[in-house]
């Protein structure tokens, strides 16, 4: 554990979180990722929230069940409603409330079918949308888990989707948290390079597979990067916003603006090599404990990225959509800033940022302290693998195959 942060932290004693529990008992059905059972009633997307949406058991049943007519399981807003020891699908048990998001509430349930066994049940809203976002994230598990059939390319894996009381559930391994998580039990100090370079290698072999299923991610950043109670094995999650390659259409806002990818915001059609980019921003956020990239606005981030990565080609500005929104006639980025006197709109010339005016081996210098001679090379390989990861122009960033044979991964 201790080589894995930079400080070492007491695991709490009340988390005790098996990533995998194996049960001798033959005669009863362990679920698959291509099972589909459906409940005998007839019947977004986070799979785990942010800690501060995290509501505990206790009053949580109650506050919601005075929302409902007694028959019902559903809140006027269509959350489900639970209560400890509540059975869904006569199967499993629910032992705790994981949390809570905008599409979903997530459960910790005991498998009564399988040995008591620890797993997640994630209950989408009761709301058309929501429930066809999710039967698109079933799909999308299926299809990953059809690739991966030893579950050994560090995507979260669906055990079986059903049907409880009109909502649609899926049911998951459990792991201890997500990285986001664990960077503030780490108190935003980092993980050590060591760790860095096991964590890089199991997200590139997570997107190696997406992209053998043609997918786009689509939402890469450490609330979706589940770790195991060992802290060390990561498994990429909530796919409810994967799309085809083929599907993929211009907006400016897809992905969480932090771990954006620059040709996104620009209006250029994306492809995978976003997902590579956004990796490379959790990376540097798992190593430093701070974001990279935090613009207020993608005019903002596009200032942060170019004073790391210099400007785009010209031939891809002239192609973009809403290069009106960032660039003038010479394709020379305008930093849009308010008048602190007037309150209006300035676009100012950034001429400077034709080219990086700061460097990542410097930055990532400035977050390591006693580094032993081969952390310093390490150091020095993940700067590389950064700046080659960071391209302006997709086509020449690192594809995942390269990523994989990098001297950082490879060494």
């Amino acid at each position: 554990m201790a080589k894995f942060s930079k400080k070492k932290v007491e695991k709490p004693k009340d988390e005790k979180v098996e990533p995998e529990v194996k049960v001798e008992k033959k005669d009863e059905k362990e679920l698959n990722a291509t099972d589909v059972v459906e409940g005998k009633d007839g019947e977004g997307y986070d799979m785990f929230v942010d800690p501060a949406d995290k509501i505990k058991m206790k009053g949580e049943a109650s506050k919601l069940a005075g929302t409902v007519d007694a028959d019902s399981f559903t809140n006027s807003e269509g959350y489900y409603v639970f209560r400890a020891g509540d059975m869904l699908l006569d199967r499993f048990r629910v032992i705790s409330n994981q949390g809570r998001g905008v599409f979903s509430t997530v459960l910790r349930v005991q498998d009564t079918g399988f040995g008591n066994r620890e797993l997640v049940v994630k209950i989408v809203r009761n709301n058309e949308t929501m429930y066809k976002a999710g039967q698109k994230e079933v799909q999308n598990l299926k299809l990953l888990a059809s690739k991966d059939p030893e579950g050994k390319k560090h995507c979260v894996r669906l055990l079986s989707s059903f049907e409880h009381r009109n909502h649609l559930c899926m049911v998951f391994e459990p792991m201890a948290m997500n990285l986001r998580e664990l960077l503030r039990k780490l108190g935003h100090v980092g993980l050590s390079i060591v760790a860095i370079q096991a964590f890089a290698k199991q997200l590139f072999l997570a997107l190696k597979l997406c992209k053998q299923c043609s997918f786009i991610h689509g939402d890469i950043k450490p609330d979706n990067i589940l770790v195991n109670q060992d802290y060390t094995n990561i498994k990429l999650c909530d796919f409810g916003s994967a799309l085809f390659k083929k599907d993929a259409e211009i907006t400016p806002y897809l992905c969480s603006r932090f771990y954006r990818a620059p040709e996104i915001m620009i209006g250029l059609l994306y492809d995978e090599q976003s997902d590579i980019w956004s990796v490379g921003t959790v990376l540097y956020e798992l190593y430093t404990g701070k974001v990279l990239y935090k613009g207020s606005t993608n005019n903002d981030m596009l200032r942060y990225h170019m004073e790391y990565n210099g400007n785009f080609p010209k031939r891809l500005i002239k192609r973009a959509k809403f290069k009106d929104q960032h660039f003038n006639e010479d394709q020379v980025f305008l930093q849009r800033k308010v008048d602190p006197l007037s309150k209006l709109e300035l676009k100012v010339p950034r001429r400077d940022l034709l080219t990086p005016i700061k460097n990542f081996h410097k930055a990532l210098r400035a977050n390591s302290k006693n580094l032993d001679d081969n952390g310093k090379k390490k150091l020095v390989q993940l700067a590389d693998l950064l700046t080659k990861m960071f391209n302006m122009d997709p086509s020449r960033r690192l594809r995942v195959e390269e990523c994989l044979h990098h001297p950082f991964i490879k060494e």
